[in-house]
């Protein structure tokens, strides 16, 4: 019990030291996907990069320009689906005229 609550405590005091940071915290997930990405970079050269998923008679099912075909298919359909709400939303968000409009209405309603 001791352990769980020492261990709650750090990663309270690391996310409150995170959040409070001059730069929002961005450091810890640019850092977190750096080395991770070096992580699997270094496997592809060590001996375990050339361990095969498979029997050692399969063949892949698509080339490698098939896969990425899929790849590039699949980035730009969930750019797709992220932009047609977020642009809007967006733009809903930094509209000008909103705030303008609003106070013209007060001021009709006065009259």
């Amino acid at each position: 019990m001791y352990e769980q609550q020492k261990r709650l405590y750090l990663l309270g005091w690391l996310a409150g030291w995170d959040s409070s940071s001059h730069v929002g915290g961005r450091w810890y997930y640019v850092s977190l996907v750096s080395v991770i990405l070096f992580l699997v970079i270094g496997l592809v050269f060590t001996r375990f990069g050339s361990i095969r998923l498979c029997k050692d008679t399969d063949q892949p099912e698509f080339s490698n320009f098939s896969w990425f075909s899929m790849l590039f298919g699949a980035g730009i359909g969930i750019g797709i689906l992220f932009w047609s709400v977020a642009e809007p939303i967006s733009y809903f968000q930094g509209n000008p005229f909103i705030a303008e409009n609003q106070q013209l209405w007060g001021w009709a309603r006065s009259k």
